[in-house]
C-alpha cells in the first residue's frame, strides 16, 4: 500500500511538470499563430517576451527598465533587446524619467497604445480558448491558483 502511495506521488510531480510545459507551450503556439495572422508584430520582428512586455509598458504607464523586467520576470539584458525592437517598430519610446534624470522611462507611443489594446483582444481571445475546456467556477479556481504560485515563485 506504502508503495502505491508513493508511486502517486511521484506520478503526481512528474505530471505537474508535464502539464504546465504542455500548457505552456500550447500558449505560445496559438499565440504565435495569432500574431501572424495579424501580421504587424511579425512584421515589428515580434520574439518571445514583446506581448508581455507591450502590456506590462501600457498598464504601468512610464516604467523604469527595471520595473518592467521584474513584473514580466525578464532578465534586465534580455529586456533591452525586446525594447530595442519595440522602439524600432515605433511602439515605445524611452524617455527621461521625470523623478530621475539619470534613467530612462519606457512609454508607449500612440501607435503603440492602439498595438496594445489590439495585443490585449488577442490575449483575451487566446485566454478564453484556454480554458474552454472549464466552467465559470473552474476558471475561478484555476486562475486563483495559477495567481498563488505566481506570487510565490515571484518572490524567490
Amino acid at each position: 500500500m506504502a508503495t502505491d502511495s508513493v508511486r502517486s506521488a511521484s506520478h503526481q510531480r512528474l505530471f505537474v511538470g508535464r502539464a504546465l510545459q504542455h500548457l505552456g507551450t500550447a500558449w505560445v503556439r496559438e499565440l504565435g499563430e495569432r500574431l501572424l495572422e495579424a501580421r504587424w508584430p511579425t512584421e515589428a520582428g515580434f520574439r518571445p517576451g514583446c506581448v508581455g512586455v507591450m502590456l506590462c509598458a501600457d498598464r504601468l504607464g512610464p516604467a523604469s527598465q527595471k520595473d518592467i523586467s521584474s513584473e514580466v520576470g525578464l532578465d534586465p539584458s534580455d529586456l533591452v533587446g525586446i525594447i530595442d525592437i519595440l522602439e524600432t517598430a515605433g511602439l515605445v519610446a524611452r524617455e527621461r524619467d521625470e523623478a530621475d534624470r539619470r534613467r530612462h522611462a519606457i512609454v508607449l507611443t500612440p501607435l503603440g497604445r492602439r498595438r496594445a489594446d489590439e495585443l490585449r483582444k488577442i490575449v483575451s481571445e487566446l485566454n478564453e480558448t484556454m480554458l474552454a475546456p472549464l466552467d465559470a467556477p473552474g476558471r475561478d479556481t484555476f486562475v486563483e491558483l495559477l495567481d498563488t504560485l505566481v506570487a510565490h515563485h515571484r518572490r524567490r
